[in-house]
């Protein structure tokens, strides 16, 4: 069975009624018909709050924003835990035999090439969930989000952000094996190898 992962993005044209929103929902209707297995990872919930540069209060805003489009059901990838900006029950705890870092420094050369990794002058938590350091913090969340697609070998990333997603394909590839395609190229490509109900 297919598996995929919705970036935060499909999430965001659902609230806002776009287009890409109505071909997210038919791939959840697939999965729900188990046609297909698709989820959301947790560094979602770390994501800036809609419409602002704000780091959201708690996992609570992250689970009502899911709900609210009906997206409630769909299973929650784990992240591992970075203190302030994970959420208590959606990390764990990295994994000493199995370090992470090269794979999370390869992808942030990718996704953010001119943005330290590390920010030296962010020591406090409150201080990392600045409204002043979001476009950081988005950086840190693509990054995250699509380690944690590669760790689960997931098969496709769907995303809107075919500028970084797709025009890197070839760098990511390199990381592991790698596909990203916007709701409707998933929605095609699932429905063109289904057998007929």
């Amino acid at each position: 069975m297919t598996t995929i992962t919705f970036d935060w993005n499909c999430v965001i044209a659902i609230e806002n009624n776009e287009a890409a929103g109505d071909a997210v929902m038919k791939l959840v209707q697939l999965h729900r018909e188990g046609r297909l297995h698709a989820a959301i990872t947790a560094v979602s919930a770390s994501e800036n709050l809609r419409g602002s540069r704000n780091f959201p209060a708690d996992g609570n805003v992250f689970k009502e924003r899911i709900a609210n489009v009906d997206l409630s059901d769909l299973p929650l990838l784990p992240a591992p835990a970075y203190f302030g900006l994970s959420f208590f029950g959606m990390c764990y705890f990295q994994d000493e035999e199995k370090p992470i870092e090269p794979t999370i420094d390869s992808l942030w050369q990718i996704l953010g090439p001119c943005t330290p990794r590390m920010q030296d002058n962010i020591i406090e938590m409150n201080e990392i969930r600045a409204a002043g350091e979001a476009k950081w913090r988005n950086i840190w969340c693509d990054v995250h989000t699509l380690f944690v697609h590669i760790d689960n070998e997931r098969d496709i990333f769907v995303t809107l952000n075919t500028k970084d997603f797709q025009r890197n394909h070839d760098k990511f590839a390199r990381i592991a094996e790698f596909r990203a395609m916007t709701p409707d190229e998933c929605l095609q490509e699932i429905l063109s190898t289904l057998p007929p109900v």
